[in-house]
Protein backbone atom coordinates (compact mmCIF):
# COMPACT_ATOMS: atom_id res chain seq x y z
CA UNK A 1 0.00 0.00 0.00
CA UNK A 2 1.53 3.43 -0.79
CA UNK A 3 0.89 6.16 1.56
CA UNK A 4 1.15 9.94 0.46
CA UNK A 5 3.57 12.38 3.35
CA UNK A 6 4.63 15.86 3.72
CA UNK A 7 7.95 16.85 4.99
CA UNK A 8 8.10 19.78 6.77
CA UNK A 9 11.03 21.92 7.43
CA UNK A 10 11.78 23.85 10.72
CA UNK A 11 13.79 26.21 9.04
CA UNK A 12 13.53 28.96 6.02
CA UNK A 13 14.67 27.44 2.47
CA UNK A 14 16.42 29.47 -0.21
CA UNK A 15 14.77 29.91 -3.45
CA UNK A 16 17.23 28.98 -5.39
CA UNK A 17 17.53 26.49 -8.02
CA UNK A 18 20.42 25.09 -9.87
CA UNK A 19 20.10 26.20 -13.80
CA UNK A 20 19.43 23.24 -16.17
CA UNK A 21 19.40 23.54 -19.54
CA UNK A 22 17.04 21.25 -21.58
CA UNK A 23 18.35 19.86 -25.05
CA UNK A 24 16.57 18.79 -27.85
CA UNK A 25 17.88 17.95 -31.29
CA UNK A 26 14.59 17.52 -33.28
CA UNK A 27 13.96 14.72 -36.32
CA UNK A 28 11.86 13.42 -38.78
CA UNK A 29 12.22 9.75 -37.61
CA UNK A 30 13.95 9.99 -34.56
CA UNK A 31 14.90 12.44 -31.77
CA UNK A 32 16.97 13.75 -28.92
CA UNK A 33 17.08 14.99 -25.53
CA UNK A 34 18.87 15.66 -22.75
CA UNK A 35 19.47 17.46 -19.39
CA UNK A 36 22.92 19.73 -18.38
CA UNK A 37 23.07 20.62 -15.18
CA UNK A 38 26.79 22.45 -14.54
CA UNK A 39 28.83 20.33 -16.97
CA UNK A 40 26.84 16.89 -15.50
CA UNK A 41 24.57 15.29 -17.82
CA UNK A 42 21.36 14.36 -16.02
CA UNK A 43 19.42 12.66 -18.63
CA UNK A 44 19.15 11.76 -21.82
CA UNK A 45 16.60 9.38 -24.17
CA UNK A 46 16.02 9.04 -27.59
CA UNK A 47 12.20 10.08 -29.02
CA UNK A 48 10.85 7.82 -31.08
CA UNK A 49 7.78 8.32 -33.54
CA UNK A 50 5.11 5.70 -33.71
CA UNK A 51 5.64 5.23 -37.33
CA UNK A 52 9.28 3.60 -36.19
CA UNK A 53 8.77 1.91 -33.37
CA UNK A 54 10.07 -1.92 -33.82
CA UNK A 55 8.22 -2.93 -37.47
CA UNK A 56 8.14 0.11 -39.71
CA UNK A 57 6.51 -1.85 -42.37
CA UNK A 58 3.50 -2.76 -39.88
CA UNK A 59 1.22 -0.72 -38.23
CA UNK A 60 2.20 2.79 -40.85
CA UNK A 61 0.14 4.82 -38.28
CA UNK A 62 0.17 8.31 -39.87
CA UNK A 63 -0.19 6.90 -43.38
CA UNK A 64 -3.76 5.40 -41.81
CA UNK A 65 -4.23 8.32 -40.65
CA UNK A 66 -3.79 10.43 -43.63
CA UNK A 67 -5.80 7.48 -45.47
CA UNK A 68 -8.86 8.28 -43.04
CA UNK A 69 -8.41 11.70 -43.42
CA UNK A 70 -9.12 12.31 -46.80
CA UNK A 71 -11.43 9.72 -46.80
CA UNK A 72 -13.59 12.01 -44.74
CA UNK A 73 -13.09 14.77 -47.01
CA UNK A 74 -14.72 12.85 -50.11
CA UNK A 75 -17.49 12.24 -47.97
CA UNK A 76 -18.81 15.03 -47.34
CA UNK A 77 -21.39 16.60 -48.83
CA UNK A 78 -20.60 18.77 -51.34
CA UNK A 79 -21.05 23.01 -51.17
CA UNK A 80 -19.69 25.86 -52.61
CA UNK A 81 -16.55 27.38 -51.36
CA UNK A 82 -16.64 30.23 -49.45
CA UNK A 83 -13.31 32.60 -49.05
CA UNK A 84 -13.35 32.68 -45.42
CA UNK A 85 -13.57 29.05 -45.23
CA UNK A 86 -10.57 28.65 -47.59
CA UNK A 87 -8.09 30.44 -45.43
CA UNK A 88 -5.71 28.72 -43.68
CA UNK A 89 -4.68 30.21 -39.88
CA UNK A 90 -0.98 31.47 -39.60
CA UNK A 91 1.61 29.25 -38.90
CA UNK A 92 -0.62 26.15 -40.09
CA UNK A 93 1.49 23.32 -40.31
CA UNK A 94 0.28 20.22 -42.00
CA UNK A 95 -1.40 17.23 -39.87
CA UNK A 96 1.64 14.77 -40.13
CA UNK A 97 4.76 17.52 -39.30
CA UNK A 98 2.61 19.21 -36.52
CA UNK A 99 1.81 15.72 -34.90
CA UNK A 100 5.72 14.62 -35.02
CA UNK A 101 6.66 18.23 -34.22
CA UNK A 102 4.11 18.35 -31.31
CA UNK A 103 5.20 14.95 -30.23
CA UNK A 104 9.00 16.05 -29.22
CA UNK A 105 7.75 19.40 -27.62
CA UNK A 106 5.54 17.49 -25.55
CA UNK A 107 8.60 15.85 -24.04
CA UNK A 108 10.10 18.74 -23.01
CA UNK A 109 6.63 19.75 -21.50
CA UNK A 110 7.01 16.50 -19.35
CA UNK A 111 10.60 17.52 -18.50
CA UNK A 112 9.72 20.89 -17.24
CA UNK A 113 7.57 19.72 -14.36
CA UNK A 114 10.36 17.36 -12.62
CA UNK A 115 13.21 19.89 -13.33
CA UNK A 116 13.58 23.23 -13.07
CA UNK A 117 14.33 24.10 -16.62
CA UNK A 118 15.39 27.62 -16.59
CA UNK A 119 17.40 27.23 -20.25
CA UNK A 120 16.08 25.32 -23.62
CA UNK A 121 18.58 24.39 -26.60
CA UNK A 122 17.19 23.51 -30.21
CA UNK A 123 18.98 22.39 -32.81
CA UNK A 124 17.35 24.33 -35.87
CA UNK A 125 19.06 23.94 -39.80
CA UNK A 126 18.09 25.08 -43.22
CA UNK A 127 18.05 22.35 -46.04
CA UNK A 128 19.07 23.51 -49.68
CA UNK A 129 16.68 19.87 -51.23
CA UNK A 130 18.07 21.18 -54.99
CA UNK A 131 21.79 21.70 -54.04
CA UNK A 132 20.77 18.10 -51.54
CA UNK A 133 20.45 16.20 -55.21
CA UNK A 134 22.96 18.48 -56.86
CA UNK A 135 26.03 19.53 -55.11
CA UNK A 136 26.88 21.39 -58.56
CA UNK A 137 23.78 23.56 -58.86
CA UNK A 138 24.48 27.04 -60.19
CA UNK A 139 21.96 29.85 -59.57
CA UNK A 140 20.09 29.79 -62.67
CA UNK A 141 19.69 26.01 -62.14
CA UNK A 142 17.17 26.27 -59.63
CA UNK A 143 14.51 27.89 -62.12
CA UNK A 144 15.87 25.21 -64.39
CA UNK A 145 15.39 21.65 -62.89
CA UNK A 146 15.48 18.43 -64.53
CA UNK A 147 11.56 18.38 -65.20
CA UNK A 148 11.37 21.57 -66.76
CA UNK A 149 9.27 21.01 -69.89
CA UNK A 150 7.77 17.84 -68.72
CA UNK A 151 3.84 17.60 -68.05
CA UNK A 152 4.54 15.76 -65.07
CA UNK A 153 6.54 13.28 -62.86
CA UNK A 154 5.20 10.27 -65.18
CA UNK A 155 6.54 11.83 -68.35
CA UNK A 156 9.85 12.84 -67.19
CA UNK A 157 10.33 9.03 -66.03
CA UNK A 158 9.65 8.02 -69.53
CA UNK A 159 12.08 10.56 -71.12
CA UNK A 160 14.75 9.03 -68.88
CA UNK A 161 14.59 5.50 -68.98
CA UNK A 162 13.07 5.44 -72.78
CA UNK A 163 12.12 1.82 -72.14
CA UNK A 164 11.91 -0.78 -69.20
CA UNK A 165 14.73 -1.08 -66.96
CA UNK A 166 14.47 -5.43 -67.12
CA UNK A 167 13.03 -5.96 -70.05
CA UNK A 168 13.54 -3.33 -72.70
CA UNK A 169 9.58 -3.01 -73.62
CA UNK A 170 7.59 0.09 -73.56
CA UNK A 171 7.75 1.40 -70.74
CA UNK A 172 4.04 1.39 -69.41
CA UNK A 173 3.84 2.29 -65.76
CA UNK A 174 6.33 3.54 -63.04
CA UNK A 175 7.58 1.78 -60.09
CA UNK A 176 8.55 3.03 -56.57
CA UNK A 177 11.83 1.39 -55.79
CA UNK A 178 10.71 2.44 -51.90
CA UNK A 179 7.25 1.49 -51.21
CA UNK A 180 5.54 4.23 -50.19
CA UNK A 181 4.04 2.25 -47.40
CA UNK A 182 7.60 1.66 -46.12
CA UNK A 183 8.06 5.43 -46.57
CA UNK A 184 9.37 5.97 -50.39
CA UNK A 185 8.65 9.46 -52.08
CA UNK A 186 7.19 10.75 -55.17
CA UNK A 187 10.73 11.69 -56.03
CA UNK A 188 12.28 10.89 -59.44
CA UNK A 189 15.52 9.31 -57.86
CA UNK A 190 12.81 6.66 -56.20
CA UNK A 191 11.15 5.81 -59.46
CA UNK A 192 11.63 4.12 -62.49
CA UNK A 193 10.00 2.83 -65.75
CA UNK A 194 8.23 -0.59 -66.29
CA UNK A 195 5.90 -2.28 -68.34
CA UNK A 196 3.13 -3.45 -66.56
CA UNK A 197 4.16 -7.05 -66.22
CA UNK A 198 7.32 -6.13 -64.73
CA UNK A 199 5.64 -4.20 -62.85
CA UNK A 200 3.34 -5.91 -61.36
CA UNK A 201 6.06 -8.73 -60.67
CA UNK A 202 7.86 -6.44 -58.73
CA UNK A 203 4.96 -5.43 -56.93
CA UNK A 204 4.52 -9.10 -56.15
CA UNK A 205 8.54 -9.56 -55.09
CA UNK A 206 8.85 -11.76 -57.33
CA UNK A 207 11.07 -9.31 -59.59
CA UNK A 208 14.47 -8.04 -58.09
CA UNK A 209 15.45 -4.53 -59.58
CA UNK A 210 19.62 -4.24 -58.41
CA UNK A 211 18.76 -0.71 -58.31
CA UNK A 212 18.94 1.99 -55.50
CA UNK A 213 16.58 4.65 -54.43
CA UNK A 214 17.85 7.99 -54.27
CA UNK A 215 18.61 10.28 -51.13
CA UNK A 216 15.29 10.65 -49.35
CA UNK A 217 14.32 14.74 -48.60
CA UNK A 218 11.53 14.37 -46.08
CA UNK A 219 13.67 14.48 -42.89
CA UNK A 220 15.05 17.94 -44.38
CA UNK A 221 11.60 19.17 -46.02
CA UNK A 222 10.05 18.44 -42.09
CA UNK A 223 12.82 20.34 -40.55
CA UNK A 224 12.61 23.23 -42.68
CA UNK A 225 8.66 23.39 -42.19
CA UNK A 226 8.68 22.40 -38.50
CA UNK A 227 11.64 24.60 -36.79
CA UNK A 228 10.23 27.82 -36.44
CA UNK A 229 6.90 26.28 -34.75
CA UNK A 230 9.08 23.75 -32.26
CA UNK A 231 11.06 27.24 -30.99
CA UNK A 232 7.67 28.89 -30.81
CA UNK A 233 6.13 26.68 -28.93
CA UNK A 234 8.80 26.13 -26.34
CA UNK A 235 8.74 29.70 -26.18
CA UNK A 236 5.94 29.33 -24.38
CA UNK A 237 6.66 27.28 -20.90
CA UNK A 238 11.14 27.66 -21.15
CA UNK A 239 12.16 31.10 -19.54
CA UNK A 240 14.90 31.09 -22.50
CA UNK A 241 15.32 29.32 -26.06
CA UNK A 242 18.38 29.68 -27.91
CA UNK A 243 18.27 27.68 -31.69
CA UNK A 244 21.61 26.01 -32.32
CA UNK A 245 22.63 25.66 -36.04
CA UNK A 246 23.88 21.80 -36.97
CA UNK A 247 27.21 22.46 -37.66
CA UNK A 248 27.87 24.27 -34.76
CA UNK A 249 26.39 20.95 -32.80
CA UNK A 250 28.82 18.97 -34.81
CA UNK A 251 31.75 20.69 -33.91
CA UNK A 252 30.93 19.83 -29.68
CA UNK A 253 29.86 16.68 -30.59
CA UNK A 254 33.90 16.05 -32.31
CA UNK A 255 35.55 18.31 -29.49
CA UNK A 256 34.16 15.48 -27.06
CA UNK A 257 34.71 12.39 -29.10
CA UNK A 258 31.07 11.67 -29.54
CA UNK A 259 29.38 9.13 -32.41
CA UNK A 260 26.95 10.67 -34.22
CA UNK A 261 23.37 9.89 -32.52
CA UNK A 262 20.33 12.09 -31.67
CA UNK A 263 21.20 11.60 -28.22
CA UNK A 264 25.17 12.50 -28.39
CA UNK A 265 23.96 15.70 -30.78
CA UNK A 266 21.33 16.49 -27.69
CA UNK A 267 24.55 16.09 -25.38
CA UNK A 268 26.83 17.94 -27.06
CA UNK A 269 24.76 21.65 -27.73
CA UNK A 270 25.23 24.20 -25.93
CA UNK A 271 28.50 23.08 -24.31
CA UNK A 272 31.09 24.96 -25.56
CA UNK A 273 31.85 27.14 -22.59
CA UNK A 274 32.49 23.92 -20.87
CA UNK A 275 35.94 22.60 -19.99
CA UNK A 276 34.65 19.02 -18.42
CA UNK A 277 31.48 17.50 -19.65
CA UNK A 278 30.29 14.41 -17.45
CA UNK A 279 28.12 11.55 -17.63
CA UNK A 280 27.41 9.10 -14.63
CA UNK A 281 28.51 5.71 -15.82
CA UNK A 282 24.71 4.43 -14.63
CA UNK A 283 22.94 6.74 -16.77
CA UNK A 284 21.16 4.65 -19.26
CA UNK A 285 19.62 6.02 -22.06
CA UNK A 286 15.88 6.58 -22.14
CA UNK A 287 13.29 4.99 -25.03
CA UNK A 288 10.90 7.96 -24.97
CA UNK A 289 7.22 6.68 -26.85
CA UNK A 290 4.66 8.97 -27.51
CA UNK A 291 1.81 6.70 -27.09
CA UNK A 292 -1.21 6.30 -29.36
CA UNK A 293 -4.35 8.71 -28.21
CA UNK A 294 -7.76 7.12 -28.04
CA UNK A 295 -9.50 6.64 -31.63
CA UNK A 296 -13.06 5.41 -32.45
CA UNK A 297 -12.77 3.27 -34.80
CA UNK A 298 -14.27 -0.28 -33.99
CA UNK A 299 -13.44 -2.35 -36.57
CA UNK A 300 -10.43 -2.96 -39.42
CA UNK A 301 -10.82 -1.29 -42.64
CA UNK A 302 -11.88 -3.36 -45.00
CA UNK A 303 -13.99 -2.41 -48.44
CA UNK A 304 -16.33 -5.39 -47.10
CA UNK A 305 -19.55 -4.10 -45.26
CA UNK A 306 -18.90 -4.59 -41.62
CA UNK A 307 -15.33 -4.48 -41.60
CA UNK A 308 -13.13 -7.03 -39.33
CA UNK A 309 -13.54 -6.37 -35.06
CA UNK A 310 -10.61 -5.46 -33.55
CA UNK A 311 -8.92 -8.43 -31.76
CA UNK A 312 -7.21 -5.24 -29.10
CA UNK A 313 -9.37 -3.08 -26.93
CA UNK A 314 -9.95 0.72 -27.02
CA UNK A 315 -7.06 2.98 -25.02
CA UNK A 316 -10.29 5.08 -23.01
CA UNK A 317 -11.01 1.16 -21.99
CA UNK A 318 -9.97 -0.53 -18.63
CA UNK A 319 -9.35 -4.16 -17.14
CA UNK A 320 -10.18 -3.98 -13.70
CA UNK A 321 -9.48 -0.30 -13.33
CA UNK A 322 -6.45 -1.01 -15.64
CA UNK A 323 -5.52 1.10 -18.37
CA UNK A 324 -3.15 0.95 -21.12
CA UNK A 325 0.02 3.54 -20.30
CA UNK A 326 -0.22 2.61 -16.67
CA UNK A 327 2.35 2.19 -13.89
CA UNK A 328 1.87 -0.49 -11.81
CA UNK A 329 3.75 -2.77 -9.70
CA UNK A 330 4.01 -6.39 -9.66
CA UNK A 331 3.04 -8.22 -6.86
CA UNK A 332 4.47 -11.17 -7.63
CA UNK A 333 8.33 -9.93 -8.56
CA UNK A 334 7.78 -6.06 -6.93
CA UNK A 335 8.92 -4.37 -10.18
CA UNK A 336 7.52 -1.69 -11.74
CA UNK A 337 5.76 -2.12 -14.96
CA UNK A 338 3.85 -0.27 -17.89
CA UNK A 339 1.27 -1.48 -19.42
CA UNK A 340 1.51 -2.11 -23.14
CA UNK A 341 -2.08 -3.38 -24.23
CA UNK A 342 -5.07 -4.23 -23.44
CA UNK A 343 -6.21 -8.00 -25.06
CA UNK A 344 -9.74 -8.99 -25.57
CA UNK A 345 -9.21 -12.01 -22.75
CA UNK A 346 -8.97 -10.01 -19.88
CA UNK A 347 -5.38 -10.04 -19.78
CA UNK A 348 -2.78 -7.73 -20.19
CA UNK A 349 0.82 -6.92 -22.07
CA UNK A 350 3.34 -5.20 -19.96
CA UNK A 351 6.87 -4.25 -19.78
CA UNK A 352 9.32 -4.21 -17.05
CA UNK A 353 10.10 -0.32 -16.24
CA UNK A 354 13.88 -1.16 -15.42
CA UNK A 355 14.71 -3.26 -17.94
CA UNK A 356 12.49 -3.07 -20.93
CA UNK A 357 11.67 -6.74 -20.91
CA UNK A 358 8.05 -7.61 -22.51
CA UNK A 359 5.72 -9.48 -20.31
CA UNK A 360 2.88 -11.34 -21.93
CA UNK A 361 -0.50 -12.51 -20.89
CA UNK A 362 -0.88 -10.99 -16.78
CA UNK A 363 -3.45 -11.07 -14.95
CA UNK A 364 -4.42 -7.75 -14.15
CA UNK A 365 -5.70 -9.22 -10.29
CA UNK A 366 -1.39 -9.40 -10.38
CA UNK A 367 -1.02 -5.81 -10.35
CA UNK A 368 -1.46 -2.74 -8.28
CA UNK A 369 -1.40 0.90 -9.61
CA UNK A 370 0.83 3.14 -9.11
CA UNK A 371 0.72 6.31 -11.60
CA UNK A 372 -1.95 6.65 -14.11
CA UNK A 373 -0.78 6.54 -17.57
CA UNK A 374 0.58 9.67 -19.53
CA UNK A 375 0.55 10.58 -23.28
CA UNK A 376 4.30 9.81 -23.37
CA UNK A 377 6.27 6.64 -22.49
CA UNK A 378 9.89 6.26 -21.00
CA UNK A 379 11.80 3.35 -21.35
CA UNK A 380 15.30 2.91 -20.55
CA UNK A 381 17.77 1.00 -22.41
CA UNK A 382 20.08 -1.52 -21.24
CA UNK A 383 23.40 -0.42 -22.33
CA UNK A 384 25.15 2.38 -20.90
CA UNK A 385 28.12 4.66 -21.88
CA UNK A 386 31.42 5.55 -19.95
CA UNK A 387 31.12 8.86 -18.37
CA UNK A 388 33.47 11.39 -20.72
CA UNK A 389 36.39 13.66 -19.36
CA UNK A 390 37.87 16.08 -21.87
Amino acid sequence: MITAFVIQLNYHAPEYTQPIAAKLDAGFKRGGVALQSNGKITFRGEIIHRRYVNQPTKGQVMVVRRQRRRARRYRIRYRAPRFDNRRRPEGWLPPTIKARADAQVNVLKVLARYAPVTRAIIEVGSFDAHKMQNPDVKPEGYQNGRQKGFKNTKAYIKARDRRCVNCGAEIEEVHHLKQRVKGGADNPDNLVGLCKKCHRLATMGKLKLNLTPGRELKGAAFINAAKNYIVSQVRRFAPEVCAQEGWWTKQERERWNLSKSHINDAISMGTAHLSVLYIPPGLNPMEIRPRQRAVRQQYFSEPRKGGVFKRYRHPWQSISGIKRGDLCRDKKTNQLIRVDTLLSNGKLNARVLKTGQRLVNIIPDRLQIVERGKGITFIPRKEAEPALLP
